[in-house]
């Protein structure tokens, strides 16, 4: 009997990734007719020599009723040829293959010339009671011809070719569902483009090339026809292309790649063909977003379900690809400065919490700060600083190397990771110290002011502490006078001492443990109380008082002013009220900082905290001094003269100090001018201290300001106030700061003396 190769093609179908499926079949003998036995036999050796994919077993079993697990694990066909079968076996059989959860068989086959007809409901009932987890189809023949033997393989073949189409569908599900999680969760372009290219192998069953191109909207609408694979290719912005593109496709776009193109950019943007996958991602004109090409050749026509995932991802990625377009925007917003477009404090921050060790020990943070930038940008305006900063900007990477991060800080600074070697051959001179730009042809001199700092401190610091640290180090080289200045163990001690000072500080703040002092505030003459300072005082654990000076220092400079200032302000105005509940209606004065009051929201705060406390806004006197009045005069002022409205009065501490003092006495948003101490303490020089005290009050005099003298310690200085018609004052001569308690007494004892 010949067996043909008729079936060789669709064997071929029933693949995965060109795997051909293996076929087992076991044939049971148990028959008396050596005839039907010897032509089964025959039959199948035929097919299993014709097909080298099919295996045939042969086994000559008395009985059916057998350990099913001897058999291999996937049995595709049994043929039973048995002349007397029982047909309680094969239920017995059967209902034994269920347990055998690791085995299956597709289609069995009982050859038998027994009465069928009752037994074969039989058979199906067994099958059915057992749950048919194992077995599949059941055929009773009388016997096996050829064209029989071949529609049962012809079925089993499809029923092999449809189960290996789900498996292959359910793992391309599978793994385009978990690629589509990535598109889903990608932060940056470059990981949008990658998924988006491995979602088409994907979908395409890796049998294809691809490439994305990025290009403006206006060139996906040129003339698609005179485009080139090298133009396709040379629009990409590190997009990943996947096989051969180039070498694939040829130097010009094939005409079918071009007609399909000109269909995705006339419909929706999205166009398959039977070899061609295209999605063009945003192909408005108008838009300022670029144009995304994604470009995908399949070898084999997509199937059915291709076609539905491909068009399903592409309304993904579309929607996906606008908002990764509206991230890159947010996150350039986020570290890049809007009018230069270079990086800012926060790329810089990033960026030094990237490096790795080797480049920690060999690098440098140089921090720098443009000389007398403020007053040129003063002089010459917005447009020419802008011009300037983009001139340094260009300097900088000449000098140090294109590939040196350098970022805009505050106004007029700069941040760089310099080599550790960058002033080799500038004799150890910091080129930046004295250095020249171009600007419209014109070559401007510039110096600036540098510090710079090892970033394997950064095994100590964080990013943004290691910044702060160079710019309060060129705080300090200016105070030397110096051009630039490194960080020394000495630095570095202090700095750890102001951390652990931060820490505590906060602790105290938390837990209310910052105090008030007062100090009264009296009339020259007679020496009785007119008001009183509330001073900020902490006290640590160790009974040990911390200077205000630096605690307040630290406070500003971390930036939890506001927050230890509303606390001072509560208990300053809890004691005002407790002096007046003891029959005292004097005034009682806080020192603010113009940190306090220029945020919205920490003026609110202020005013929150002064309602809430009930107390007489008439009786509370602000101390603001005056270099902290003229870091914003608009604002600070406009603040100022909305509390006064309520009823406070404002006083200009340590007045005489400031660069602007007698020019804007006329204008001070103040009722009371306080001379700072250091005058006082040098009233005896006529030369110095004295001619300035008298300027003051001849100034107060003509505008109407209280004149309040402070730091007053000798009676020497205090009759030489008087004798200036100086009114009031305070200092040591009269009372030190001092708790509520020993102020109250002090002030009963004031009263009646």
């Amino acid at each position: 009997m010949k067996i043909t190769n008729t079936l060789n093609e669709d064997v071929e179908t029933v693949s995965v990734n060109r795997t051909v499926v293996q076929f087992k079949i076991l044939f049971v003998d148990d028959s008396n007719s050596n005839k039907k036995s010897s032509d089964l036999f025959d039959l199948l050796t035929q097919y299993q020599k014709a097909h080298t994919n099919t295996v045939v077993e042969h086994c000559n079993k008395t009985s059916l009723v057998a350990d099913y697990s001897q058999f291999d694990d996937c049995v595709h066909l049994i043929i039973i040829n048995s002349a007397l079968l029982q047909f309680n076996d094969i239920n017995e059989w059967v209902r034994k293959t269920q347990l055998q959860s690791a085995h299956t068989v597709d289609f069995l086959v009982v050859v038998s010339d027994a009465d069928k007809n009752n037994d074969l409901s039989q058979v199906d009932a067994g099958r059915a009671n057992s749950g048919q987890a194992n077995v599949g189809k059941v055929i009773f023949q009388s016997a096996i011809t050829e064209s029989v033997f071949t529609i049962l393989i012809e079925e089993l073949l499809a029923k092999k070719k449809l189960e290996k189409e789900l498996a292959d569908q359910s793992v391309t599900l599978q793994k385009l569902t978990e690629n589509v999680e990535k598109i889903y969760t990608a932060l940056d372009l470059e990981s949008f483009y990658q998924s988006m290219m491995e979602a088409m192998r994907i979908i395409f069953n890796d049998s294809g090339y691809g490439v994305i191109a990025r290009a403006l909207p206006w060139q996906i609408e040129s003339d698609l026809s005179t485009w080139s694979i090298t133009d396709v290719v040379n629009t990409n912005l590190n997009a990943p292309s996947y096989g051969s593109y180039e070498t694939r496709l040829g130097e010009v776009l094939p005409e079918s790649t071009v007609t399909l193109l000109e269909e995705c950019l006339s419909d929706n943007g999205v166009c398959l063909s039977e070899n061609l996958a295209a999605v063009v991602l945003n192909k408005d004109k108008n838009s300022n977003l670029p144009s995304i090409l994604v470009l995908f050749h399949c070898e084999r026509a997509p199937s059915i379900l291709q076609q539905n995932l491909f068009l399903n991802f592409s309304k993904t990625v579309h929607y996906k690809y606008h908002f990764m377009i509206e991230h890159e925007r947010l996150n350039h917003l986020a570290y890049y400065d809007i009018n230069l477009n270079i990086p800012n404090r926060h790329w810089m921050i990033r960026h030094l919490s990237q490096l790795d060790q080797d480049t920690k020990e060999n690098h440098f943070l140089m921090v720098m700060t443009i000389d007398d930038y403020d007053q040129m940008g003063a002089d010459l305006g917005i447009e020419f600083s802008i011009h300037l900063y983009t001139a340094v900007f260009r300097v900088l990477k000449s000098i140090f190397g294109a590939d040196a991060p350098t970022a805009k800080l505050a106004t007029g600074e700069l941040v760089l990771v310099i080599k550790k070697n960058a002033f080799e051959n500038t004799q150890n001179k910091n080129p930046v110290e004295n250095f020249s730009i171009e600007m419209s042809g014109v070559e401007h001199q510039l110096s600036a002011t540098t510090s710079l700092i090892s970033l394997q401190e950064l095994d100590k610091y964080s990013p943004n502490m290691l910044i702060h640290i160079g710019e309060a180090l060129i705080a300090r080289a200016r105070e030397y006078k110096a051009h630039s200045l490194s960080f020394s163990n000495e630095i570095r001690n202090n700095v750890t001492s102001k951390n652990q000072l931060l820490i505590a500080l906060r602790d105290a703040t938390k837990s209310k443990k910052i105090e008030v002092a007062l100090q009264p505030k009296v009339e020259l003459t007679t020496g009785k109380a007119v008001a009183v300072e509330s001073l900020a005082r902490w006290r640590l654990d160790s009974g040990e008082f911390v200077d205000p000076k630096e605690f307040i220092w630290v406070a500003e400079a971390a930036g939890i002013i506001d927050v230890l200032g509303a606390l001072v302000l509560e208990k300053t105005l809890a004691a005002g009220k407790a002096i007046h509940s003891k029959g005292f209606k004097i005034p009682i004065a806080y020192n603010i900082s113009a940190k306090q009051i220029m945020p919205e929201a920490s003026f609110e705060k202020i005013n929150e905290i002064i309602d809430n406390s009930n107390f007489d806004r008439n009786f509370l006197e602000l101390e603001i001094t005056e270099t902290e009045l003229i870091k914003d005069y608009s604002l600070v002022e406009k603040r100022l003269r909305a509390l006064m409205a309520t009823g406070i009065s404002v006083s200009v501490d340590d007045f005489g100090t400031g660069v602007s003092s007698i020019s804007n006495i006329y204008r001070l948003p103040a009722k009371n001018l306080k001379i700072d101490k250091t005058f006082i303490a040098s009233l005896s020089n006529k030369e110095v201290g004295r001619p300035v005290v008298e300027v003051i009050l001849r100034l107060g005099t003509r505008y109407d300001y209280a004149v309040f003298a402070e730091g007053i310690e000798t009676e020497e200085q205090r009759d030489s106030l008087i004798g200036m018609n100086c009114l009031y004052g305070q200092g040591f001569l009269f009372a030190e700061p001092m708790s509520l308690d020993n102020l109250l007494v002090w002030l009963k004892h004031n009263r009646e003396y």
